[in-house]
């Protein structure tokens, strides 16, 4: 039991390492931040909070933070319980908000939903509530695999390797989105948060998995079994990029909707 303590320790302690490398290299939390998480009950934003709501205890500056939650009236399976995302959200003392928004109601005659549909107007919902709010960051739980498929979709669909950005400005500098698990590889994620207990939901969506991010995760895993290392260059060539842009700007060109599709898990 002592040695599997330790190795617990050992492994929140890496990954709290690696989100500290990014929110110091990138100032993502600063004096007088109100951080809002995008806490949609799965492993990435679970453990998010988790990791941030630790933070508050020693982190400086300090800083002050909540999270928020979106429900839609388009579910699936393996959507997360209002009642768990609830009872998570008081076990680590971090104020919760959940939101609910109709997107039915917005498709057109015969439109389906798909994943931009519905991130995109999850996404909005954040956006307003936040500025109501004076948040000055919203944090998403997307990772190191997430920035390697976006730079991946953004490259095959609209021609330019764009990765996502740690810190992205909104409203002329009002809010940021930022992106504390830049450097945690999906699998530490799972790992831990396995191992922590957390109770989580993964998304079964059916639009979800028929989705050309799902399409270029398995790309990447079926590369992966001819190269260990690939998806590691694709981030390595990511982060120069990342280091490069600054403010995470897209270009104006760019309106190609697939450069904005967001995972699953974020929110």
């Amino acid at each position: 039991m002592a040695a599997e303590d330790k190795s617990l320790k050992r492994q929140k302690k890496h990954v709290t390492s690696l989100t500290l490398k990014a929110v110091r290299e990138f100032s993502l939390i600063e004096e007088g931040d109100r951080v809002l998480i995008a806490l949609s009950g799965g492993k990435d934003s679970s453990l998010l909070t988790e990791i941030l709501r630790d933070f508050t205890r020693w982190f400086e500056p300090p800083f002050h933070l909540e999270a928020v939650n979106v429900k839609t009236d388009l579910t699936c399976g393996g959507c997360a319980r209002e009642s768990l995302i609830r009872e998570f959200a008081a076990s680590r003392q971090v104020p919760l908000e959940v939101l609910r928004i109709t997107i039915r109601d917005k498709l057109e005659p015969g439109q389906e939903p798909d994943c931009f549909i519905c991130a995109w107007n999850r996404r909005k919902a954040i956006f307003n509530y936040a500025a109501e709010r004076g948040f000055t960051k919203i944090a998403f739980g997307h990772h190191l695999d997430d920035v390697v498929e976006t730079a991946l979709l953004n490259l095959f669909f609209t021609g330019e390797f764009a990765p996502m950005f740690p810190k992205q400005e909104m409203f002329g500098g009002k809010i940021y989105i930022i992106r504390p698990f830049l450097y945690v590889p999906e699998k530490k994620i799972l790992s831990l948060v396995n191992k922590l207990g957390i109770r989580h939901s993964a998304c079964r969506c059916p639009y979800g998995e028929k989705s050309r991010r799902k399409w270029v995760k398995n790309l990447v895993a079926s590369l992966e079994k001819e190269n260990r290392h690939v998806k590691r260059n694709i981030f390595r060539h990511a982060l120069k990029i990342i280091r490069q842009g600054g403010t995470g700007f897209a270009p104006k060109r760019r309106k190609n909707r697939l450069a904005l599709t967001v995972p699953g898990d974020a929110f």
